[in-house]
């Protein structure tokens, strides 16, 4: 069993407060441009869970590829943060432009005003500027009008909904029997059981984190990295970049889901396989390394709480959530 003695059981002394029906939560789109269609269909499906909704006001603007100007999408995002009706606040998709947002930000007001805040993919940038700054969990999860459309399966919704409903320890992770684990199988390629907080999202976006003011703190942490559409050459490279910034050597343990569409279905049969590319930058570290693990831009995800303490068995391939991500 990897050794916990640096992580930090007191890193945080707050919590969001619990979600419940009849709550009013806030939809923001920090990063890519909104199809307005996708965003009403999700938008009825939250309210058919019982939840009040209130857009943001910039949500359906559009400036390039992204859903308006830096400082418009960051006035949502606080807004959202300073109103107190508001209980939770859902990213409505990923693309790109998080991290544009972040300098518009007030940081020290959001770490002392923790609310449930969900989303993945670009919003990767936004974890890591919480996990630096407010400590308290947040939630790699479900949005609003994604391609895969997970806020509206009853199922991916219910894992979220346990998580940020229930002021419990969630215990170990899982879908219904019926669907199985996920479209990719896990594999144990490192043995062994690890505790930490866990940390990570979308490698991509987190590789580009480093040598920010929120680049990511591994020490003690369960890394959890996960992506698609990379070729694995381009995998290998983000892999061989964090690896030499030192961010896996301090991580206690590795939580992989899918890295590339190609990893299924290879075009190229000359490069690197993936396993491959994991086991020759994290395999050396003795370290549990569980690979396949059902999140992110999948078509059944399970949501992670960030930020929470939780232990990691590559051998039995399970995630145990070890504390309440909601006060």
């Amino acid at each position: 069993m990897v050794s916990t003695k640096h992580f930090d059981y007191d890193r945080r002394l707050i919590l969001p407060k619990a979600l419940q029906p009849g709550d009013t939560i806030a939809v923001v789109a920090p990063a890519g441009k909104v199809d307005r269609t996708s965003l009403d269909a999700g938008v009825e499906a939250l309210r058919e869970r019982g939840l009040k909704v209130k857009v943001g006001a910039h949500v359906l603007d559009v400036y390039g590829h992204m859903a308006g100007a830096d400082r418009d999408r960051a006035s949502d995002f606080m807004a959202a943060f300073i109103d107190p009706v508001i209980k939770g606040v859902f990213c409505v998709r990923g693309g790109s432009g998080s991290a544009r947002i972040i300098r518009y930000l007030d940081m020290a007001y959001l770490a002392s005003h923790p609310k449930i805040f969900v989303g993945y993919s670009d919003i990767t940038a936004l974890h890591m500027a919480f996990a630096h700054y407010a400590k308290w969990p947040t939630f790699y999860g479900p949005m609003v009008a994604t391609e895969t459309e997970c806020c509206r399966n009853d199922d991916c919704f219910g894992v979220l909904w346990n998580l940020i409903s229930n002021p419990e320890p969630a215990g170990i992770l899982s879908l219904p029997p019926k669907h199985g684990v996920s479209s990719v199988n896990m594999q144990t390629l490192h043995s062994g059981i690890a505790t930490g907080a866990l940390l990570g999202g979308t490698l991509c976006v987190l590789e580009s984190c480093i040598g920010t003011p929120y680049s990511p703190n591994t020490e003690g942490k369960i890394l959890a990295l996960e992506d698609v559409s990379e070729p694995p050459w381009r995998v290998d490279r983000m892999l061989t970049h964090l690896e030499q910034a030192g961010i896996f050597e301090m991580a206690n343990g590795f939580l992989v889901g899918c890295l590339s569409d190609q990893e299924v279905n290879p075009e190229n049969i000359e490069e690197l396989p993936i396993v491959q590319s994991l086991m020759d930058h994290l395999g050396k570290l003795d370290k549990p390394i569980l690979y396949g693990y059902p999140f992110g831009h999948i078509d059944q995800p399970l949501t992670l709480p960030l930020n929470c303490r939780v232990q990691l068995d590559a051998n039995q391939h399970t995630l145990d959530i070890l504390e309440p991500a909601v006060g």
